[in-house]
């Protein structure tokens, strides 16, 4: 196997694998968020 080939490969799987962690951080942060939100609109009801 080529070198490049090599080094293309082993990129491609580190970017896919670090997108897939940012979309995991992503999903939890905004699922706090969301509950954050939820809590101070039922705080405000009178």
């Amino acid at each position: 196997m080529n070198p490049w080939d090599l080094l293309t490969w082993i990129s491609a799987v580190v970017l896919g694998v670090s997108g897939i962690l940012i979309f995991a951080f992503f999903l939890r942060d905004a699922r706090q968020i969301l509950r954050r939100e939820n809590a101070s609109e039922h705080q405000d009801d009178p």
